[in-house]
């Protein structure tokens, strides 16, 4: 990864942030999930031509350009039945989607901004998004939205579900309930020999690997801790 690539990454994710950039994505199609209309190569290019780059650079620009807007396109049906965002604050999801070095969604850092955002609605599947990524700040303030709730059910609803849906949810609930103590009880295969971290970690490996970095900060800082 070079600095020139960063910064192209950069000026692209600038420019689909712009009000018209998001109607342009509005309009495409999602059967074909593709940015190949005449419009949008013409939109592209009239805005890359503007800027003072090389001429090898605005033609690798284009094509940065293009590819993060495909992906945009893509993540606009993963964003409504997913994270069940509605098509207006899917234009404001936009504004706080994150990328990594090589011009890809980066899901999680994204998840974490939408939350923040007050973008992602209190519900049974983005508690389980959130908690999928061990997203430890944003689970415990989407937990007090619940505690203070006035539809209990949905509280009882989601802690009913998650808890025999798998390992990292019941963990999640368990602590959020100050009941920690009791994983070991309903855990499936909780080795004994093992601290509550390390069996975690264990469980993690099949979840996910942004479960699994947190675990293993968790089990790291323990074995600081009585070293």
């Amino acid at each position: 990864m070079n600095l020139a690539q960063m910064c192209m990454i950069s000026i692209a994710d600038r420019f689909w942030k712009m009000t018209y950039s998001k109607e342009l994505i509005r309009r495409c199609s999602l059967e074909k999930l593709s940015l190949e209309s005449v419009e949008v190569i013409a939109e592209v290019r009239r805005h890359i031509d503007d800027l003072i780059l090389p001429v090898p650079l605005k033609k690798e620009l284009q094509v940065i350009t293009l590819r993060m807007g495909v992906q945009l396109v893509a993540w606009r049906p993963y964003s409504r039945y997913e994270l069940r965002v509605g098509l207006q604050s899917f234009y404001k999801c936009i504004d706080h989607v994150h990328w990594d070095n090589n011009g890809i969604i980066e899901e999680v850092r994204t998840a974490e901004a939408l939350y923040k955002a007050g973008l992602l609605r209190i519900c049974h599947r983005n508690w389980r998004i959130i908690c999928d990524y061990c997203l430890e700040e944003c689970i415990i303030d989407f937990w007090m939205k619940l505690v203070t709730d006035s539809d209990q059910r949905r509280r009882q609803c989601i802690c009913k579900t998650a808890k025999r849906e798998c390992m990292i949810y019941l963990y999640w609930v368990l602590r959020m309930e100050n009941n920690l103590e009791q994983f070991p009880l309903l855990a499936r295969g909780y080795d004994d020999r093992r601290t509550l971290d390390e069996n975690m970690l264990q469980y993690s490996y099949t979840h996910g690997p942004s479960a699994t970095m947190y675990f293993q900060k968790r089990v790291d800082e323990n074995v600081r801790k009585n070293s």
